[in-house]
């Protein structure tokens, strides 16, 4: 990652109203004549790239807890834009630590009466995405295979599991609603969904040993795979570190003692999404790497959906200047049938870079704005209704003052940057926007700089 450079105009740059402005892209030569003459000069004519990408996927798990996420994506969704999308999630549990499992009372006691298994999951309302008034059907299977929870893994994998579901449910999600327990008591919105007897009399009936470690108890129950079918069309987030993610099996001793025993997803578990798109069919389909139709649109999706890749291809004939200002916009373009009250423009667009890894990382300017605590305040990337051309618009604008820089002194070696949706693995929202070439509202690079 580039170091931040510190350019001492910067705040001047701030304080500074420039009036100059050209609509058309020109060569370098022709924009620096405006300014030749002006210790501060400002441009917004540089030639802009762009082109819609695919991405094979993303990383939804990681064996550093650290940097682990806990919200997930559950749900699919159709339309004509960008074709179908696809969200499962899988999940493995571990124990409650107790002071001797061998104590446990239904391994001790033969009285021990089995009740019922459940699995409660927590809502992330954040994360909702389509029409949540729709039902979505869902089924939960055991998984026959074991994950490796000692390695990362990304949103392409797939794991077996067995064919018959261990539980379905017709759920209208209520995200926002408190889970009521009583007249008195409200928590936590959550889902309560009950697993088939079978799987619970067998866990019940385990021997100790069974229960004396993890690795033990995850020989015998691999985990869950939470899917739905394509008929819905919406996503739903759950919290899968919340509290009020569990499985807990509930039984009876000696006929009147109503006990529990809780298994929990712990910062060791494997939490996982696995995610699927396809734009067969679809408006964005004849875009997707096509250079000459993505002048006029470009397509970003959340998930493992699509990017799109930004370039400056005269930026390095500037030479010899401190960038003071830097800002790259991009306009939303609302087509005809898209949904926008349930399919939401995006909150919050980042650039990076793709490193050769195969993995996306922030530019400087983004990882400056983190560090600082705010990538809407110090980076930009938020919708700001304007007025454009007698329009009322949505534009994204976005801080790459550090970056140009960088490009400009020879220390990046790849001058693309993506445009992506923050936090792309946690949200599946997207949009449209119109293309560096297009002929009203095309990306445009606002740029202030000093020569020297």
């Amino acid at each position: 990652m580039a170091k931040l450079k510190l350019n001492v105009l910067y705040i001047a740059a701030f304080l500074l109203t420039f009036t100059y402005a050209c609509n058309e892209p020109t060569d370098l030569a022709s924009e620096l004549v405006a300014g030749q003459f002006s210790d501060i000069n400002f441009t917004d004519s540089i030639t802009v790239r762009t082109l819609s990408t695919t991405q094979d996927s993303v990383f939804t798990f990681s064996s550093d807890i650290s940097i682990q996420h806990k919200n997930y994506l559950l749900g699919h969704v159709d339309n004509p834009i960008f074709g179908t999308a696809h969200a499962s999630i899988y999940a493995d549990f571990g124990l409650t630590l107790t002071s001797s499992f061998s104590t446990l009372s239904f391994l001790a006691d033969d009285t021990a009466v089995f009740d019922s298994l459940v699995l409660s999951i927590a809502y992330d309302s954040l994360r909702t995405y389509g029409d949540t008034l729709l039902p979505q059907n869902m089924m939960i299977y055991r998984l026959s295979e074991e994950i490796d929870n000692t390695v990362n893994h990304y949103s392409n994998e797939s794991f077996s599991h067995f064919p018959t579901p261990i539980a379905t449910q017709t759920i209208i999600h209520q995200p926002t609603t408190e889970y009521k327990i009583n007249d008195t008591t409200f928590v936590t919105p959550h889902l309560r969904i009950h697993l088939d007897d079978a799987l619970g009399l067998e866990l019940m009936n385990q021997d100790s040993a069974v229960y004396s470690n993890n690795d033990n108890f995850q020989s015998i129950f691999k985990g869950i795979k939470i899917d739905t079918d394509d008929i819905n069309s919406n996503f739903v987030g759950f919290n899968l570190a919340s509290a009020y993610t569990f499985m807990k099996l509930y039984y009876t001793v000696d006929d009147t003692t109503h006990l529990e025993y809780t298994y929990q997803i712990g910062d060791l578990s494997v939490k996982y999404n696995e995610f699927n798109h396809d734009y067969s069919g679809s408006i964005s389909e004849p875009f997707i790497n096509n250079q000459a139709n993505s002048d006029s649109l470009v397509f970003v999706q959340g998930m493992s959906g699509l990017n799109v890749k930004v370039d400056f291809p005269h930026i390095q004939d500037l030479t010899n200047i401190i960038v003071n200002k830097a800002e790259v916009e991009f306009t939303f373009a609302h087509l005809d049938g898209d949904d926008i009250s349930n399919y939401y423009i995006p909150d919050n667009l980042v650039l990076n870079y793709l490193e050769d890894d195969g993995n996306y990382y922030f530019i400087t300017d983004v990882t400056n704005a983190v560090a600082i605590g705010s990538v809407g305040d110090y980076f930009g990337g938020e919708p700001t209704m304007v007025e454009d051309n007698g329009q009322m618009l949505y534009k994204y604008r976005m801080n790459v003052s550090n970056y140009l820089q960088d490009i400009i002194d020879g220390n990046l070696d790849n001058n693309s940057i993506y445009l992506q949706i923050y936090l792309k693995n946690q949200y599946a929202t997207r949009g449209v926007f119109y293309g560096g070439g297009h002929s009203q509202h095309p990306v445009k690079l606002y740029l202030t700089y000093t020569k020297i």
